[in-house]
């Protein structure tokens, strides 16, 4: 969106989560005393349920977007043309597509009669 690349720039990261931050986390367990850690992410692909929802999606970005209404509303249908052509459509709705990262671990507990108990926490 050209047009638009100077209002967007700096508003927001493309990438929230760099790849390290389930190495990170799953450190951040360990050093806390969860054992058999694993982190892993995977792709997550939601429909959006109207085109609607997409536009007000946008919005809950909270990207701070200096438009006039006229112009934001332009702005948001070429925000959804560019989206559908990038991520294409789920039985005729738009898709969201976003990464989830997932942390397993075991935590060791002490019981009343001090022997060690293992509890999974997902």
């Amino acid at each position: 969106m050209p047009k638009y690349e100077a209002i967007l720039k700096d508003t927001f990261a493309l990438n929230l989560y760099a790849p390290e931050h389930g190495k990170q986390y799953k450190e951040h367990l360990e050093k806390i005393g969860f054992k058999h850690v694993r982190a892993f992410e995977e792709e997550i692909r939601l429909p959006f349920s109207s085109d609607e929802c997409f536009k007000d999606f946008l919005e809950d970005l909270n990207i701070n977007l200096k438009l006039s209404p006229e112009d934001a509303e332009k702005f948001k249908a070429a925000a959804l043309v560019i989206h559908e052509k990038k991520f294409g459509r789920i039985k005729g709705n738009l898709r969201y597509v976003s990464v989830q990262l997932s942390l397993l671990g075991v935590k060791p507990m002490e019981s009343s009669d001090s022997k060690s108990k293992e509890t999974m926490v997902v």
